[in-house]
């Protein structure tokens, strides 16, 4: 009966490490700046209109109003900058991101830059404007479940898949091995 265990055994292992596997493969070719994207982007699209219609019905003094309230509320500074990269509010920019608001204007299409402090985003709104933001950091359950940094849990995975199948296998060779 002990081969019947292992072959068992060795089934349902190779079979969850064959699923692991591929999950593997997917979560490493998937576009990390894309994923982080499309999780914050309809937030992000949202809150730069709404600082243009404020800019457009308030001027500058109105628009960095808004923008202070929004930072306050959201814990999320936001700025609405021209296409040379200005602050239409006039409110001091970090200078470290006056490339990447830049690069999103040249572009046209959305620039992410990961900082220790966050991660920064320059959305171009229309072919003037254009909304530079940095959400806060990722939580540490955030980046424990972030694909891009597996390491060690790769390993921990597999072990707890040889005791999940070890146990399995043990269950259903038992009742056999009894009617013998």
């Amino acid at each position: 009966m002990g081969s019947l265990f292992l072959k068992i055994f060795v089934g349902f292992w190779l079979a969850m490490t064959l699923i692991g596997a591929v999950l593997v493969v997917i979560a490493v070719n998937t576009d990390h700046e894309q994923a982080i994207l499309s999780q914050h982007e309809d937030a992000l699209l949202e809150t730069g209109n709404r600082l243009l219609d404020t800019w457009q019905r308030q001027g500058p003094g109105g628009l960095a109003q808004a923008e202070i309230e929004l930072e306050t509320a959201a814990r999320r500074p936001s700025w609405l900058l021209n296409n040379e990269g200005a602050p239409v509010s006039g409110r001091h920019i970090p200078q470290r991101s006056h490339r990447l608001a830049r690069r999103a204007a040249d572009l046209d299409q959305v620039e992410i830059r990961p900082s220790p402090r966050g991660i920064w985003f320059a959305i171009p709104l229309s072919e003037s404007h254009l909304l530079l933001t940095r959400i806060p950091p990722p939580s540490r359950f955030e980046r424990f479940l972030n694909p891009h940094q597996l390491g060690i849990r790769l390993l921990v995975t597999f072990v707890i898949a040889g005791l999940v199948c070890y146990f399995l296998a043990r269950s259903l060779a038992a009742p056999l091995s009894e009617l013998r």
